[in-house]
């Protein structure tokens, strides 16, 4: 091979190498930082996947130990057990208000006086573990084997007076139906195992073939590291990455699985356009080489120190391609664009970072508030029952109807929040069947008005309507009824005790506005942007944050948007908050999603 031997053409040689060279060492320590960065995301997925678990493993068993304290504090429970001469039956049948697989009422030798599932009467439970330290430290959880199997147990003392009765021992058993709650919580793969024994299993997506779970059977959970261990599963011949930790921690494993893929695509998408850049950049390089002679000098220099600091880390550099030659400015600027590229793209990865933590906090915040809204109605239904069956038959009619109304108010409370979280389901999931026929306006103001009838023994507040009787339009009714119920309740909510709420029905053109005004609070300017997302609600969360669970404007948003229009706030004059629900009568998806139910008649509109 000729070697050159002139100065012009060592030098377009040495270039060449040069720019090479510093393009290669630029690519490889970006492809290190994001591979160490893509490195660093799994394992946050990991940390996160195991702090999530713990946290809803602990809420699970604090609740089953509450509970089962609640129980054995029952008048009735602790009077039966402590009669000698109690009727077994009548034992018995104080367990059926329990809910729970597995309850048993146990003498202090730890024999089952009487249980419903899978503990025999006269059954010996003195031996299982945690029995005897639980009459003397009070209600712990346990695992204790069963004839069917582990079971999760809570045992609380049964003590009345000064006097230790026994024990209520209350528990579930794990197995398919555990690993199913588990996984709706986590949305992931569960596996429960106890010495190599699978004892349970949900798949969030069913496997075609057998999956072979020796290498997970092999582990044993007494041996496994307070963080758990890492395990990769071959499910229809691709790898599913988990992680394997204690179910509790006297015994029993669990496999959570959890999904890189959105990782991995992002690492492979961020190498590929820094390999695309870097092959652009030395093509660049080798042709400009050609030109630079004498005044190659400085502009590579720029160039190099550019190279450099980017190699450290530092991704907002940029090269000044002022003055220079017009193939030197060309690569000046791709260099540029490779750098601003790679920055974007770090910073495409942190905030889907940032994201997908912030829908993991919601997640957990709604399956909290979620908890607690269907429970504390539940527990009072089943409160007020209890005093009714206890006492009914000593209490006055008036005390007996009071009881009665306390059960179906909760009741309803507990079928909405039940009702709204299913509507917003298939809201979002466009699992929603629509219905078009002629809507009366004012009909849907009315039967949302009314809707809150049982509510205003609570609070009184006076509705006002202003509608024009002629307003109709084609749609939904009973969704757009939900969706001015929500707007109505929400009113309600803030209103003060005799409030008014005013609804008022405008028309604009060919399209309908309902305004719903009230008298309360408002909503500050820092709210007013995020009160349509799910699962938020306005106020202060530890001082007045009203009930619910934060879905009902957006139920409503939904609605109006399939509508063809929105929802909008402002301020009240003189104080309140007022919302403009704009329904339209052309141009909506609803025409597009259900067929009319009759055929559509001209609708006269408001003057």
């Amino acid at each position: 091979m000729h070697r050159p031997t002139s100065f012009r053409g060592r030098l377009v040689l040495g270039s060449a190498l040069q720019v090479t060279v510093f393009v290669g060492v630029a690519v490889l320590m970006l492809a290190v930082l994001i591979e160490r960065f893509t490195q660093e995301q799994a394992e946050k997925t990991i940390a996160d996947a195991r702090a999530s678990f713990g946290i809803q493993m602990e809420v699970h068993l604090r609740s089953w130990r509450r509970e089962t304290r609640e129980f054995a504090s029952s008048p009735r429970l602790l009077a039966l057990t402590a009669d000698a001469n109690a009727d077994p039956d009548a034992l018995a049948d104080s367990l059926r208000s329990i809910e729970a697989p597995l309850v048993a009422i146990v003498n202090a030798t730890g024999t089952v006086l009487a249980s419903r599932g899978i503990l025999a009467k006269g059954t010996d439970v003195g031996s299982q573990r945690g029995f005897h330290e639980a009459l003397v430290a009070g209600v712990q959880d346990h695992v204790w084997i069963t004839p069917q199997g582990p079971a999760i147990v809570a045992v609380t003392p049964l003590i009345r007076g000064e006097e230790l009765l026994g024990a209520l021992v209350r528990g579930e058993m794990i197995d398919s139906n555990f690993a199913q709650r588990i996984s709706g919580i986590a949305s992931t793969d569960v596996i429960l195992l106890h010495d190599g024994v699978v004892l349970g299993r949900r798949w969030r997506d069913p496997p075609r073939d057998p999956v072979d779970l020796s290498q997970l059977q092999s582990l044993r959970a007494e041996l496994l590291p307070a963080q758990g261990t890492t395990l990769e599963l071959e499910v229809d011949g691709e790898p599913r990455f988990g992680l394997a930790l204690r179910l509790h921690d006297e015994l029993g494993l669990v496999f959570l699985s959890h999904d890189l893929k959105a990782i991995e695509s992002l690492h492979g998408t961020a190498i590929g356009w820094l390999l695309a850049a870097g092959g652009i950049l030395a093509i660049l390089g080798v042709l400009a080489a050609r030109h630079l002679a004498t005044r190659l000098c400085r502009p590579l220099a720029t160039l190099s120190s550019a190279s450099d600091r980017m190699g450290k880390g530092e991704l907002s550099t940029r090269v000044d391609a002022t003055g220079m030659d017009q193939e030197l400015g060309t690569l000046a600027q791709s260099f540029n664009t490779m750098a601003q590229t790679v920055q974007a793209l770090l910073v495409e990865v942190t905030d889907k970072a940032t994201h997908a933590e912030a829908a993991n906090r919601a997640k957990d915040g709604f399956m909290t508030s979620m908890s607690h809204e269907l429970r504390t109605p539940l527990t009072g239904i089943q409160s007020t029952a209890e005093l009714l069956r206890e006492y009914g038959e000593d209490s006055s009619p008036a005390e007996r109807a009071e009881f009665l109304s306390t059960i179906l108010r909760e009741a309803e409370r507990l079928g909405q929040r039940i009702s709204d979280a299913l509507d917003f389901a298939n809201l979002v999931g466009d699992k929603t069947s629509w219905t078009l026929g002629r809507v009366e306006l004012l009909a849907v103001c009315e039967q949302a008005c009314r809707r809150l009838d049982s509510l205003l023994t609570l609070k009184s507040v006076h509705f006002s309507i202003h509608c024009d009787s002629r307003a109709c339009l084609q749609g939904d009714r009973e969704r757009l009824t939900q969706a001015v119920y929500h707007l109505v309740h929400n009113a309600w909510k803030w209103s003060p005790p005799e409030g008014e709420i005013e609804i008022r029905v405008r028309s604009t053109h060919s399209d309908y506005v309902i305004e719903v005004a009230d008298r309360g609070p408002g909503i500050p300017k820092v709210d007013q942007k995020r009160i349509f997302d799910s699962f938020t609600q306005g106020g202060n969360l530890l001082v007045d944050k009203p009930s619910g669970i934060g879905i009902g404007l957006k139920i409503a948003a939904e609605v109006a948007t399939v509508h063809g229009g929105a929802i909008e706030y402002s301020d009240r004059p003189g104080g309140g908050a007022c919302f403009h629900l704009l329904l339209r009568t052309v141009d909506r998806a609803i025409d597009e999603l259900a067929a009319p139910s009759r055929p559509t008649a001209l609708m006269p509109q408001l003057q």
